[in-house]
């Protein structure tokens, strides 16, 4: 499958990816870093310019010292792209994928690249100047790749724990997911993610990872949670900046209750019975958006996180001393 703007992709492209992903070299050497994480169910070795090192501080929290082989190897690289890829006439996103190779080039000129037989890829930059929305969120692309690969998905979510228990939190930007996830940090509640996470169903149960140490702040969220700003942050876009937290949980952590976050100002906030059918409408379109390719895999794997999971409407409104609140008794009443 192709998704593209007005280019015209040849037979050839499998292999001309192929050939790229058979340079990758994670073994490191001068000026490079090799940096082995658990992320998901996955040994992720990442190889990286020393002076780029920051690249990838947003999932530092995952970092490991395991030994043996890497289930996935990425080298991080900065270098003009290949002459055939820079003369394609493309609009926005350009993206392959198939059962063997997956490629996304950005609008801002990052490019990954995958191989899903081998467990290889590149995040590659033709320049030193890189979005800082990358800092955020670092190799969603691949990283969604590789957790479909292993029957996992990298969902457009946020989750947080109490007891030992998670609750995973979905819908759309600007539902009030980040925020809510920030309020729960404050009051004490364990911190998985704000708007990424990773989540594996298994024989009726569902595990949620963590993935990103990050959670952002738009000015509005500010007036309710300006404490977070006392972590180190970055400016994401003009309307964003993204905090980073330094006690992210990586969990795995089985998740008991899936709440649909809506941001409601008339009443207080409080929970209300969902569907799973609305539990999927919720999730499902953002996280296919949100990552490139692969969707009729990830909607499998967010059919089977549906059924397995009790679901709720969590409306967000000003009284957000309560939210929090509400998370704990939601988890309480569903605790398995």
């Amino acid at each position: 499958m192709a998704e593209h703007g007005n280019v015209g992709l040849t037979a050839t492209t499998t292999e001309e990816i192929r050939s790229l992903l058979a340079t990758v070299d994670a073994r490191g050497g001068p000026a490079m870093l090799v940096v082995r994480h658990r992320i998901g169910s996955s040994t992720v070795d990442v190889a990286i310019p020393d002076h780029r090192i920051e690249l990838i501080e947003a999932i530092s929290h995952l970092r490991s010292a395991s030994a043996g082989s890497a289930d996935l190897e990425v080298e991080v690289r900065f270098a003009p792209h290949p002459a055939w890829l820079r003369s394609l006439d493309y609009e926005g996103h350009l993206v392959v994928d198939n059962d063997e190779v997956g490629l996304h080039l950005g609008h801002d000129g990052a490019l990954a690249l995958f191989d899903k037989a081998n467990g290889r890829a590149l995040w590659w930059f033709d320049t030193e100047q890189v979005a800082t929305w990358h800092l955020a969120a670092p190799l969603r692309q691949i990283l969604h790749w590789n957790c479909v690969r292993r029957g996992q998905a990298l969902l457009h979510a946020a989750a947080v724990t109490s007891g030992g228990r998670a609750a995973l939190i979905t819908g759309p930007g600007g539902s009030g997911k980040s925020t809510t996830s920030l309020l729960c940090h404050r009051a004490g509640l364990g911190f998985l993610g704000d708007d990424y996470c990773v989540v594996e169903p298994r024989n009726g149960r569902v595990d949620v990872f963590g993935l990103y140490r990050t959670a952002k702040l738009t000015e509005r969220s500010q007036g309710f949670v300006a404490s977070a700003l006392e972590h180190p942050n970055i400016e994401v876009d003009q309307r964003k900046r993204a905090v980073f937290l330094p006690d992210a949980i990586a969990g795995p952590v089985a998740v008991d209750v899936l709440l649909i976050a809506r941001v409601d100002e008339i009443g207080p906030s409080r929970r209300v019975s969902a569907s799973r059918m609305q539990a999927l409408a919720a999730a499902g379109p953002t996280s296919v958006l949100q990552q490139r390719g692969s969707a009729g895999l990830v909607l499998g794997i967010l059919a089977a996180v549906v059924r397995s999971l009790p679901a709720e409407h969590l409306i967000v409104s000003r009284d957000v001393d309560q939210i929090p609140l509400h998370i704990e008794a939601a988890l309480r009443h569903h605790r398995r």
